[in-house]
């Protein structure tokens, strides 16, 4: 397989994009593409966390930095594979099945009935499973994504000045589509700080304990010269691409 996680994952969302402007499609079918789309990108940047893992262990054996970080790719891994899964599935069964609109006399005689209480598991399970835009699911992509890139060969900015660069343009685009896709301006806002803020963190471990660049590099400027911020941006599209309609 030819290629990296960020090549590829910017290949699907050009695709998708090219789709989404040139073909005016129904809203299902656009749901189906890019439910499909996030699936493969998941599924790759698996791979290849499976193929580096793999490759550490036969070389450095079990170590701790092996051990904790293994376990939390391949637990978060297999989630977001599942997670996105469901999502698929649901699109095409949605796509088959098609709304249903009630008549008039059924709506006259249909019953109200009390809202049902739910347990904590059942809230998690239906915001996890069925809805995109929760906290939970972005940060699961967002670390697979992340784990992706430092497992697949990664291009980082020749220099730190053109990486900040790279960075602030790609932090203004963030801005305006999630402006675009949130109702709740506030709440996107919010999301996107906290997925920032565990993406950022976890590309200085990454970088740290998985690429073993030196800490004071990733703690200066050299940071964005670094796979760690290529890291971060695709973490960061990857889980926005989720998010969107």
């Amino acid at each position: 397989m030819q290629g990296d996680v960020a090549a590829i994952t910017i290949s699907f969302m050009l695709f998708f994009l090219g789709i989404f402007v040139i073909n005016k499609m129904t809203e299902a079918l656009i749901a189906i593409i890019k439910r499909t789309i996030l699936f493969f990108i998941t599924g790759i940047a698996f791979y290849y966390f499976l193929k580096t893992f793999m490759l550490r262990l036969s070389i450095f054996g079990l170590t701790t930095e092996n051990i904790i970080f293994g376990l939390f790719g391949i637990v978060l891994g297999l989630t977001g594979i599942l997670i996105s899964f469901i999502w698929l599935f649901q699109s095409f069964k949605h796509k088959q099945a098609g709304p249903k609109l009630p008549t008039a006399e059924e709506i006259q005689t249909r019953p109200e009935k009390p809202e049902e209480s739910k347990t904590v598991f059942q809230t998690i399970k239906q915001d996890v499973f069925f809805k995109e835009k929760n906290i939970f699911t972005i940060i699961v992509y967002l670390v697979i994504a992340e784990f992706g890139i430092f497992s697949s060969p990664t291009k980082s900015a020749p220099t730190a000045e053109i990486g900040v660069t790279f960075f602030i343009i790609f932090i203004t685009a963030t801005i305006f589509f999630i402006r675009k896709i949130y109702k709740d301006f506030k709440t996107g806002l919010t999301q996107f700080g906290i997925a920032f803020l565990v993406g950022y963190t976890l590309s200085v471990l990454l970088g740290y304990f998985w690429n073993n660049n030196e800490l004071s590099t990733l703690l200066s400027i050299q940071y964005f010269a670094t796979p760690s911020l290529v890291a971060l941006i695709t973490g960061m599209a990857v889980s926005l691409f989720m998010s969107s309609r």
